[in-house]
């Protein structure tokens, strides 16, 4: 946990679980705090920022050894019935989504439908409105619809696979916008995401349907993972804690949610007021 910031502790909560690591055992030293008194002090405010924050950090509880923090928001609490949105944007209300199977919760049809309504021309999501489809959101929306009960058959999932594979380059990799006036090459975090994807419909990511010309997303991840074991972003450009974090599940064959589990309240104590 370098930068000592919830987002990216979180994206560390959601490796090692996937990993089966208990978030008590990570802790820099004997003196520190561990990953899951961090989550106990910090996840709070984390969920009640967003439903897309509320649902990623419910993919990692569910997977892990803790338990729910007092007051901390599940990503039901930011549903709207009459919309089916959990939030606007297609990437929050995939990890909502996701979230809300990783807690054993049904996933409202509503909820699906707008997620499916989201869906861009040419098969693919964009995170936001306006944004343009990407890799990213995409393989994010694909896992969410899996993990709602939706068909792998369902032909948005297929349309959407279809628009992940015009994003694989000739070294395996994948980029995040295959038709970004700012370039198109491969990264660790889209390549990531779209092997996450392709695992949660039940294809075989070294399969011939996912390689170019002969390589596949791993022969691209072999050439950005450093000796110390971090990856790059792209490479050459240097170890990437983002980019490793999100390496790790996909490297796994792990897609989100990791399991699913009914996760209890943490237990709250609270001390006698004693006036002198």
């Amino acid at each position: 946990m370098p930068s000592s910031a919830p987002s990216s502790s979180v994206e560390s909560l959601l490796a090692m679980a996937s990993n089966h690591h208990k978030a008590a055992d990570w802790q820099k030293d004997s003196s520190s705090v561990s990953m899951l008194g961090y989550m106990m002090a910090n996840g709070t405010s984390f969920t009640q920022s967003s439903a897309g924050a509320a649902g990623k950090f419910a993919v990692g509880v569910s997977a892990s050894d803790l338990c729910v923090p007092f007051q901390a928001k599940s990503p039901s609490d930011f549903y709207d019935s009459s919309t089916g949105q959990y939030h606007q944007g297609a990437g929050p209300q995939a990890w909502a989504i996701l979230g809300t199977a990783a807690l054993s919760q049904t996933v409202p049809a509503e909820a699906i439908n707008y997620l499916k309504s989201l869906a861009l021309t040419g098969g693919g999501w964009e995170w936001s409105s306006g944004w343009t489809a990407d890799t990213n959101t995409t393989a994010l929306a694909i896992q969410a619809l899996v993990a709602a009960g939706v068909s792998t058959s369902d032909p948005v999932i297929t349309d959407a696979l279809n628009f992940l594979k015009t994003a694989q380059n000739a070294d395996g990799g994948f980029t995040y916008d295959p038709d970004s006036p700012w370039g198109t090459d491969s990264d660790t975090n889209s390549t990531a995401y779209v092997l996450q994807a392709i695992y949660a419909v039940g294809q075989d990511p070294t399969s011939v349907a996912w390689q170019k010309d002969g390589k596949t997303a791993f022969d691209f991840l072999a050439t950005v993972q450093l000796g110390d074991g971090s990856f790059e972003w792209q490479p050459s450009l240097g170890s990437n804690l983002l980019a490793t974090q999100q390496a790790i599940p996909a490297l796994l064959g792990r897609p989100a949610p990791f399991a699913i589990r009914a996760v209890e309240a943490c237990k709250v104590s609270f001390m006698p007021l004693i006036s002198r």
